[in-house]
């Protein structure tokens, strides 16, 4: 199920009612973001369809388990492509997911300094 287009639609025809979903991504080259000095690997998001928006809160997880907490908002374009900007503990996650559900991942600190960019694809 392609739950972007699915999202960009529903958004797109002014739905009012909340849909919630779930979806997980493995996390690739960003060996820079640690949760306890173990690198970043996973990443876990209940999603929210709103009134306009998107409401994403979940975690984002290391290979051995250790997990922090994420919140944020996204919103899809009509190409299908969703942007999600999503505030950690000490970080902000920027996000850029197509319509296959995979795409970037990029970091920074609260100084806005870029910490590490890598990439997202769905876990089966």
């Amino acid at each position: 199920m392609r739950l972007v287009m699915l999202v960009g639609a529903m958004a797109l025809s002014g739905a009012l009612s909340a849909q919630e979903y779930a979806m997980s991504w493995n996390v690739g080259s960003l060996d820079n973001v640690t949760v306890n000095d173990d690198p970043v690997r996973s990443m876990h998001l209940d999603i929210s369809l709103l009134s306009r928006f998107l409401s994403v809160n979940g975690v984002i997880q290391t290979g051995t388990g250790f997990a922090g907490p994420v919140s944020g908002t996204c919103f899809v374009q009509s190409t299908g492509t969703a942007y999600c900007s999503m505030k950690g503990d000490s970080l902000t996650i920027i996000l850029e997911i197509g319509p296959s559900l995979s795409g970037s991942i990029t970091a920074y600190n609260f100084d806005s300094v870029q910490i590490d960019k890598g990439t997202i694809s769905p876990a089966l």
